[in-house]
Parts: structure tokens; sequence; C-alpha cells
């Protein structure tokens, strides 16, 4: 998929922060101007790009499966946006308790959940319905303020099998009623969690952190690589893949490499997201995508 050259006058000025991939011909993007950052959300549907211009400032987007599969996009103070089934629109905002939100995630093809400051946690239950389930992880030690906690990103393997990273490097995992704080091997923040095909989960963040967690147990991945952060990390066709600003890197279970992109290697890197037999990465400036064989352009903002 490539988008038309008319349609990137659309995106000149702007600079993109979050992408999703729905099906491997329907993107969705999130995008500020340059000037104002002002908020826009790009809809890429088989080579036509569409937007709408947003008062709000959407923070996190993701593919939700239960009760419908929709497009699901949350802003930092509850605001909540859906799209799919022919209907796109707004629903009642998360009531939210203690701070600004980060991530929401569809986990597993079920419900989606969210995770914001404070190690503020909900799960949608349905349209306009939010239920807080963070009350067994809101107990703090004397030297540790809950404003200076944040949880950054959530995943799960089904819905009473959840992790959560975030700051000062905590590691949690959500059984369906508790939370658990799991050993952190860094105090470091961390900036994203994804549960893998091979059972392990994975969580990345400042200075080129990689962790991975089986049965509970964390380890660092070596990485000599790069101390710049990671930001987005998607698991694809066997592999994890993590990207900084300016580099995406690839993780085979036993090393971590740079991707080769020979000569055609973009310019920035931010965001990933991997759905429907394609891995998608998200720049400011760039849009590319893998089909397990080959690279290949959607879009570059000049």
């Amino acid at each position: 998929m490539k988008i038309h050259k008319e349609d990137l006058e659309e995106l000149m000025g702007y600079s993109i922060y979050k992408g999703v991939v729905r099906y491997n011909d329907l993107y969705y993007f999130l995008a500020t101007n340059d000037k104002d950052n002002h908020i826009r959300l790009y809809v890429l549907d088989r080579e036509e790009l569409t937007y709408d211009d947003l008062d709000i400032n959407l923070v996190s987007a993701s593919v939700c499966y239960d009760p419908e599969e929709r497009f699901t996009a949350v802003g930092t103070t509850g605001e909540v946006i859906v799209i799919g089934g022919g209907e796109a629109g707004g629903e009642n905002s998360i009531s939210i308790n203690g701070g600004l939100l980060r991530e929401i995630r569809g986990v597993n093809e079920g419900k989606a959940f969210v995770v914001g400051s404070s190690r503020q946690a909900y799960r949608r239950e349905g349209r306009d319905t939010w239920v807080q389930i963070d009350q067994t992880a809101q107990q703090y030690t004397d030297n540790l303020d809950p404003l200076d906690t944040c949880w950054e990103s959530v995943d799960g393997f089904v819905e009473d099998d959840l992790y959560v990273a975030g700051w000062l490097g905590e590691l949690w995992h959500y059984n369906g009623n508790s939370w658990q704080q799991l050993d952190s091997p860094t105090h470091l923040d961390l900036t994203r969690i994804r549960c893998g095909s091979d059972g392990i989960v994975y969580a990345c963040g400042q200075m080129g952190t990689l962790i991975k967690i089986e049965n509970k147990k964390c380890s660092i991945v070596p990485n000599d690589l790069t101390e710049d952060t990671f930001y987005g990390m998607a698991y694809f066709q066997d592999k994890l893949y993590c990207s900084t600003t300016n580099r995406l890197y690839c993780y085979d279970g036993e090393t971590l490499k740079e991707v080769d992109f020979e000569k055609a290697r973009p310019k920035t890197f931010h965001q990933l997201s991997a759905r429907d037999g394609i891995l998608c990465s998200f720049g400011e400036k760039d849009v590319i995508q893998f089909d397990g064989k080959k690279w290949s352009t959607v879009l570059k903002i000049k």
C-alpha cells in the first residue's frame, strides 16, 4: 500500500506520533501540526487518505475486539473515540482518578485496557462503560509518591494475564483479580510492553533497555548497539522489533540487531504496529511497512 502523491499535501507541516494497523490495507495515525500542535486523525484506506481535525489530545489508539471489533483511541484526560462498523464518534469519557492516561491496548482480540499515571488501569466492558481495576496496586512505600509513578504500557495474553510497564522500571502482572509487582532488573523508565507468541513478555525503555519476562521472572537482554530510548515495540513473525526515533532493531530470541535497509533506510522511526500480516513503522515523517519479505514505503513527509 502506498499513498497517492496528491494526498501528501494533506500531511505537509504535520508530524506523526501514533499509528495503528487495523487491516493490511487500513491504517490509522495521529499527527500534530508542527507550528501549533493541532491534532489530526488520518485514515489510510486502500491508498485513499482522509482526515479529521480534533480538539482533544489523543494519546494512544488500538484495535479492540470486545464487544465489537473497532479502532479505539483515548485522550490524556479520558476522552474516547471509536471508529468501525460504519460509525465514528465519541463515547462517554473514562472517569479517571489520578492523572493523565498513557496507553490503550486491545488484548488478544478481547477487551480494551487503558493505563496511566499513578498506576491507573481501566477495562472497557462495553459502550460508555469502563471499570477501574487498579485497586490492589495502590499501595506505596513511604518514599514513593503516587504522582511519581506512571504505567506507560499494557498488554496481555488473555484478559486475566496482563502485564504493564512504567516509570522507575516498574513491571506488574494482573491475574484478573489482583496485581503483583515483579522484581524488575532496572530503575530506568520503561515505555512499552508486548506479549510475544513465543509466550515471552518483552519490555523496553530508556538507555536502550530491553527486558524479557518468562514465568514472571525478568532479565535484561544484552544490548551494545544503542543507548537511545526505545519507544516502539511489536512482535511479528516470531521476532521482536524495537524502535528509537531514528533506528529500528530486531531481536530473534538470541541476538539484537539493527534492521538493514541498505540505501533506503528512512530517517524517522517511533511507533510500531503489527496486524494482519503487516508490520508498520510510524516515524514522524516516514511510514514504512514490512510483509515478512520486503520493506516498502507507504509515505514520506517532506
